[in-house]
């Protein structure tokens, strides 16, 4: 426990840092809004207030929390895009994303992504950039759905929240919601559960069929068939 609450008050100067960041416009920062900075103060506050939960919590009986205590947490410093392009592009889906955004310790790498061409009213960027520009709709959903009384991991996230991906979709922008089906054993397993007596064998025939389809066919044809979309879609 007494790790934990090292940890705890490393990542409370952890948080003044990125406040005096944030003064100074320092390490690609700049002056957050006040309704962010009020969810950034409500989120530390009510994790300073109740720390990292107790091994006695009900909720957190089962988790073990010695690799909290064993790291080292500190601020990720910015790293220039070009120093990790190559790696960026290892892992990245190349040709075949439709968007691709990508994010360095945390933050948004725009010369590594991908914003590609979007169907009319759909937005893809970084959440700091969405911020800075005023958009109405990151005030109105962020932090909503996340309880920091009910969860102290929640609220340690809230007092770091700085940057992430922003994708907005407008009613009828999404034409390809989804495109594949049941996979493997989660198909199969029910199948094996029906009792030998019964229609078992013509339902495991069906299921790995459907199995096979969703593989070979839906799965080799996403890239198309989003492509495809795209490319009937007005541009933005």
């Amino acid at each position: 426990m007494t790790q934990l609450a090292e940890q705890k008050g490393a990542h409370l100067s952890n948080f003044a840092r990125i406040g005096e960041q944030d003064a100074r416009g320092g390490n690609g920062a700049s002056r957050p809004p006040a309704w962010l900075g009020a969810l950034r103060k409500a989120g530390i506050a009510r994790f300073d207030e109740v720390g990292f939960p107790s091994g006695r919590d009900e909720h957190w009986r089962h988790t073990n929390f010695a690799p909290i205590a064993r790291t080292a947490f500190r601020l990720a410093p910015e790293v220039a895009g070009d120093a990790i392009a190559d790696d960026a592009a290892a892992y990245g889906f190349g040709g075949e994303a439709a968007a691709e955004l990508v994010f360095v310790n945390g933050r948004y790498a725009a010369k590594l992504s991908t914003p590609g061409r979007l169907p009319r009213g759909a937005r893809a960027l970084s959440l700091a950039e969405a911020i800075d520009s005023g958009e109405e709709l990151v005030e109105r959903h962020l932090g909503r759905g996340a309880d920091i009384d009910a969860n102290p991991f929640v609220a340690l996230n809230s007092g770091f929240v700085r940057d992430g991906a922003f994708v907005h979709l407008p009613r009828g922008a999404a034409r390809v919601l989804t495109w594949g089906g049941l996979r493997g054993g989660i198909s199969v397993a029910p199948a094996l559960s029906v009792p030998a007596a019964g229609p078992r064998d013509t339902l495991l025939t069906l299921t790995y069929c459907v199995v096979v389809f969703s593989i070979l066919v839906q799965g080799l044809t996403i890239a198309r068939v989003i492509k495809r979309s795209l490319a009937l879609a007005p541009a933005t």
